[in-house]
Parts: structure tokens; sequence; C-alpha cells
């Protein structure tokens, strides 16, 4: 229980950095719907592009046939998010938040077992951001079709999650990020000998 409060509490933090950042980044306040797709998108243009380096720079068999899955997988996501953004009349565009590109650029320095490391790491930290993004459409999208749409969405991205953990495990992979992602919770009582 104590996992799945520290992993909902790391999630929240980062969906609330990235709806702030989403909003600084736009002239007009976005609907949740138009957040979600643009967002997704965002996402979307991360996993492609970094699956892509994975292709080119792994020399991991189950790293790359991930990799493959995720540029599929994604593909499929972001043509449905542009589908739903044309029919709300938004227009989204398919590119990697600048933050994203600071991570893709981090990616194109190593090959690889550090490119193993840090991509998967990377991978289960815009999982677990998307899984937010897509938890939170799938609650409050007005559009019923976003908000089924994201739902599916969450749940394809949980198995992502899954199958980054047990990759991660079955390589002896540590994610170097979660010590720096941990946020100190409040301490445990401490019980006083009688």
């Amino acid at each position: 229980m104590n996992r799945i409060n520290h992993f909902l509490r790391r999630s929240l933090m980062l969906a609330g950095a990235m709806l702030l950042g989403l909003s600084f980044a736009q002239q007009e306040t976005l609907s949740v719907d138009e957040a979600v797709i643009l967002t997704g998108l965002q996402g979307d243009a991360y996993e492609i592009l970094s699956s892509e380096l994975a292709l080119a720079r792994s020399g991991s068999d189950s790293v790359q046939q991930f990799a493959q899955l995720m540029i599929d997988h994604h593909t499929q996501t972001s043509e449905r998010l542009q589908e739903l953004a044309g029919n709300l009349g938004f227009e989204a565009e398919f590119v990697a938040s600048p933050a994203q590109g600071l991570k893709l650029a981090r990616l194109r320095q190593l090959e690889g077992d550090q490119f193993d490391v840090e991509y998967l790491a990377q991978q289960r930290m815009a999982h677990q951001a998307a899984l937010v993004n897509y938890s939170i459409g799938a609650e409050l999208a007005e559009d019923e079709e976003i908000a089924r749409f994201a739902s599916e969405t969450a749940a394809t991205i949980t198995e992502h999650l899954r199958l980054l953990d047990d990759m991660m495990m079955e390589l002896g992979i540590m994610d170097p990020y979660d010590s720096f992602l941990q946020s100190p919770g409040p301490a445990a009582p401490q019980q006083v000998p009688e």
C-alpha cells in the first residue's frame, strides 16, 4: 500500500508539473479534453522518437522488441488522438515537449548498456506521466469518446509499465530516477520501549 501511495504521489506531482507547463506554454486556456489530447500527442512523439533511437543504439534484443512495440502502439494512439482533436475542431501538433527534447538529447549521447538503462528509466517515467494524463482524461473529459479512449489507453499504459518493470528486473537494471523522484513522506512513528 505504501508503494502505491508513493507512486500516486509521484504521479500527481508529475501531472501537476505537466499541466502547469502546458498552461504556461499555451496563450489560451485549454479544456481538459484539449489538454489530454495535446499531452497525449507530445508523449507519443517522445515515445516514438526515443524508441527509434533504441532501435539504433541498443544492443539488447528485448529492449529493441519493446522499442518496436512502443513505436507501433504510440503510432496508433497518435492517429486516434489526431482524429479526436479533429472532432473537437482542435488543432494539435505532433511534437515532443521541450522537456522531452532534453531527454532525447540525453539519449543521443549514449549507446549500449548505458543507453538501455537511460532509455528504460525514461520510458518508465514517461509512462507514469501518461498514465496520470489518461486517468485524468478518463475521469474528467467532457467528450464521451475522449473519456473512453483515455480509459482504454490507461489500461494499455498499465500493461506497458508492467512490461517495463519485468524487463528492468530481468536485465538487472535499477531505475536511476527512483531516488531522485522520491519525496520524503511523513516519518513513521517510533515506538518507545517501555
